[in-house]
C-alpha cells in the first residue's frame, strides 16, 4: 500500500479498518513496530504487503470485545520482528511472536492508564461472570455442594420465628411499654 502523501496514506489505513482517528492508526502501528518507508526513488510513502497482512490480523482481533493491542501481543503467535524492527512473516507459513514486555513501565501516564484499563477489563469480567453465578445458585439452590446446602437448612431452621399468639403478645407488649 503506497500513496504521495504519508498523512494520505495513515488516512487510508483508518478508512480500511473504519477508523476516524489518525491517532489510532499510528498506536497501531507504533505498538507493532510498523514504519511507514519512504521510497527514495518514487516519493512514495509505503507499507509492506507482510506488514500490512499482521495490521489486518491486528484489526480483526481488536473488533472482538475487550480485545487490546496488548492481548493481540500476548496472544499473537502471527508475528516475529526483524532486525530492522519490522514485521514480517516467517519462511514457513508459521509466524513467531518475539518476548514482549507488555508493561515494562517507565512511568509514563499512557502505560499506566493502558495497564489501568486492562484491569478494570478483567476485574469488570470476574464480577460479571460472580454475579451471574451467583444468580443461578440463588435459584437453583439444588446445584450447591451437599455440605452448602446443609448449612443452609441449618440457618432456616433456626431463623424461622416461633409460632406465637397475637393476643398474648399485644397483651405483653401492652404491659410492658404503656
Amino acid at each position: 500500500m503506497e500513496d504521495s502523501n504519508r498523512k494520505n496514506l495513515i488516512k487510508a489505513l483508518g478508512d480500511r479498518w473504519g477508523v476516524k482517528s489518525p491517532t489510532t492508526v499510528t498506536k497501531r502501528l507504533n505498538a507493532l513496530k510498523i514504519k511507514i518507508e519512504k521510497d527514495t526513488d518514487s516519493g512514495f510513502y509505503k507499507i509492506k504487503e507482510e506488514s500490512l497482512d499482521i495490521l489486518d490480523k491486528l484489526n480483526l482481533h481488536l473488533k472482538n470485545k475487550g480485545a487490546t493491542i496488548s492481548s493481540f501481543l500476548e496472544n499473537c503467535t502471527d508475528i516475529t520482528t526483524t532486525e530492522s524492527n519490522e514485521i514480517s512473516p516467517t519462511n514457513d507459513e508459521t509466524l513467531v511472536a518475539e518476548p514482549i514486555e507488555s508493561f515494562n513501565s517507565n512511568g509514563s501516564n499512557r502505560q499506566m492508564m493502558d495497564l489501568v484499563a486492562i484491569a478494570q477489563q478483567r476485574a469488570t469480567g470476574v464480577l460479571i461472570a460472580e454475579r451471574a453465578l451467583t444468580a443461578r445458585y440463588l435459584a437453583n439452590p439444588e446445584l450447591l455442594e451437599d455440605e452448602l446446602q446443609e448449612k443452609i437448612s441449618f440457618w432456616e431452621e433456626k431463623c424461622v420465628p416461633a409460632q406465637i399468639d397475637p393476643e398474648d403478645f399485644a397483651k405483653k407488649l401492652l404491659d410492658t411499654y404503656a
